[in-house]
């Protein structure tokens, strides 16, 4: 048995095919249906303006919907403080200038303040990066060089010089540690010293990457549900979206097989049942001229043939 891991950025249609002669092609290639990946729900909680209505950061929350979270929440502090156990099911919790009474039962990002379990300093001075881990997944791909603020937070460091990135120190400035990562709570946390309407980091185009590569590191999208495939002697279930009459199978071979909607159908979506598909391989499901969706049938049988 060999596992093999594959990046797959989107929906789409894997096939793999054994490089081997036998007497019967139809069962080297196996095929499945990958539906996209599910993406990470966001909750943001920052400061209340003076109608008493939240306030984050309006860079930070513009980079966020850029990124199609399945959700976005933003919360005032204490609504954060009354929900918070109820969001384990988040991806990510977003604390902007915010310190939390209690750490969320998922993974945090921290802007501008500290949290349960993380000493830190205030610093009331203009602070730059002086050194940043290039090699970590969050900071490898933009630089820091240019970026200062009016004030920050220095946190508590954790080993020696020799030891700090091991220890969870990813940048640093003058005054100390300056974004940290820990394990806190059962969960990874990021800590960034900087308030960010105190700095001009959101003005650089290096933000959006931080903010995407953290979002990445602390909430990864999941994968969708198992890749979808029948065997060669299964029905196979096709949906006519609403809008359309009929949709076309496709066959490998280039045989097409129609599914149409009765007068009795309701105008959203419909099921409808395919008899099973005598040929392995993948069938492309169109809708006039339009690919919307496929079926991967396999030959899946413990004995290839009397062949």
């Amino acid at each position: 048995t060999r596992t093999v891991a594959v990046v797959a950025p989107g929906a789409g249609v894997l096939s793999v095919r054994l490089d081997a002669r036998d007497a019967l092609a139809a069962d080297d290639t196996a095929s499945a249906v990958l539906p996209p990946p599910l993406r990470p729900g966001i909750a943001v909680v920052s400061p209340v303006d003076e109608s008493g209505d939240a306030d984050p950061d309006p860079f930070l929350i513009a980079v966020l919907r850029e990124l199609s979270p399945a959700q976005l929440r933003v919360l005032d502090p204490l609504t954060y403080e009354r929900v918070a156990p109820q969001l384990s099911a988040l991806g990510l919790v977003i604390f902007d200038r915010v310190e939390p009474g209690v750490l969320p039962p998922a993974p945090s990002l921290h802007f501008g303040a500290g949290l349960p379990g993380l000493p830190a300093r205030a610093v009331e001075q203009p602070t730059r990066v002086l050194r940043w881990d290039r090699a970590h997944p969050v900071l490898r791909d933009g630089s820091l060089g240019s970026i200062y603020g009016a004030r920050s937070l220095a946190f508590a460091q954790e080993g020696t010089d020799a030891s700090r990135a091991n220890a969870g120190v990813l940048a640093e400035s003058e005054h100390g540690a300056l974004i940290v990562e820990r394990s806190l709570a059962g969960h990874r946390r990021l800590a960034v010293g900087f308030e960010l309407m105190q700095t001009n980091w959101p003005v650089q185009f290096g933000f959006p990457i931080f903010v995407a590569s953290a979002v990445e590191r602390l909430a990864p999208a999941g994968p969708g549900a198992a890749g979808a495939w029948v065997r060669t002697d299964e029905p196979a279930s096709v949906t006519i979206p609403a809008g359309a009459a009929q949709v076309r199978v496709v066959s490998p071979s280039g045989d097409v097989r129609t599914l149409a909607r009765a007068r009795a159908d309701p105008p959203g979506p419909i099921a409808r049942t395919l008899a099973p598909l005598e040929r392995a391989g993948v069938y492309v499901v169109r809708a006039g001229e339009a690919e919307i969706g496929a079926i991967a049938a396999n030959l899946a049988a413990a004995g290839e043939s009397s062949l």
